[in-house]
């Protein structure tokens, strides 16, 4: 039934045919969005849209229910009770639904666009520096954890993608893994000799890791990271770890969106403001200005 409704509105739409406002209520319109986006294989956004958009279910009757003012006050309520980041995330998500009430004939315009977007200090870079990476790589128990490292530290592998790595992805010969990352795109990447000799190795199966919940992979860092001795230690840490090393080795920051899988540059401009900042610190130290100028005081 969903399928069918998805195809008669895009039919409409291509013909340009208005699409009549068709009553539902608000709850049942969430319900329908989630189904949409697991239905297209987005089984992590769908949780996340379902957390966001719970609060938004009782707001009113229906989705036609809801204009700029009401939204602007639903975020304003909101603030009062999540973080900075969060807030930014809940006005992308609440746009994206009522986009696509829209395009079901739900409501007749999106009220988000009238809706300013919160604004959000930029955030603390968090990353494990080049020779923490090494310490973390040799407090690895075995081929697994030495594995997770290289691929999480050395290729910026995102968790869901580690997790999803299979056998057929594997190229011995070339020295390279397909990887498929978010909106279901696919990128080559070539993870270096010692992991492609790691997964020559591993036992026979379709997937390379045995782990399907995302919290293994987070619980096996943290116990790296213990044993290392550099306390707390994210798998997104690893993937911020490998972008620092990489701009600093290359000084590429458009290959590196490559790598990364980043459909815009600026999430990757994220990374280039780090590497900046510690070029700029490292050149300051070595220039020394206000010791030439004052002496040592």
């Amino acid at each position: 039934m969903l399928d069918s409704a998805n195809g008669l509105a895009a039919a409409r739409r291509s013909k340009g045919v208005p699409i009549e406002r068709r009553l539902i209520s608000l709850s049942e319109a969430v319900d329908e969005y989630i189904a949409s986006l697991d239905l297209a294989g987005r089984a992590e956004t769908a949780k996340t849209y379902r957390s966001l958009l719970a609060p938004l279910r009782a707001l009113a009757p229906t989705p036609a229910h809801l204009d700029a003012v009401a939204m602007r006050a639903f975020l304003l309520s909101r603030r009062q009770r999540i973080r900075e980041s969060t807030l930014v995330t809940q006005h992308s998500v609440c746009s994206a639904f009522f986009t696509w009430c829209v395009e079901q004939g739900y409501c007749a315009s999106n009220p988000m666009r009238q809706v300013p977007k919160p604004r959000q200090r930029a955030p603390e870079h968090r990353y494990v520096p080049a020779d923490g990476l090494r310490r973390l790589y040799n407090a690895c128990a075995d081929d697994y954890d030495r594995l997770l490292i290289l691929l999480l530290a050395g290729c910026g592998l995102r968790n869901a993608e580690l997790r999803n790595l299979r056998r057929r992805d594997i190229d011995q010969a070339a020295g390279t893994i397909r990887v498929l990352g978010k909106g279901k795109k696919w990128r080559t990447l070539a993870p270096g000799a010692a992991a492609m000799t790691l997964l020559a190795a591993l036992p026979e199966g379709d997937r390379v890791f045995p782990w399907s919940s995302p919290n293994a992979v987070r619980y096996r860092v943290r116990a790296i990271a213990r044993r290392a001795g550099l306390g707390h230690v994210t798998v997104h840490m690893l993937r911020h770890s490998f972008a620092v090393a990489f701009l600093e080795e290359s000084e590429d920051a458009f290959t590196l969106q490559t790598l990364l899988g980043h459909a815009s540059s600026r999430m990757t401009a994220y990374y280039v403001r780090a590497v900046r900042e510690r070029a700029a610190l490292r050149r300051q130290t070595q220039v020394d200005l206000a010791g030439r100028l004052f002496g040592g005081g």
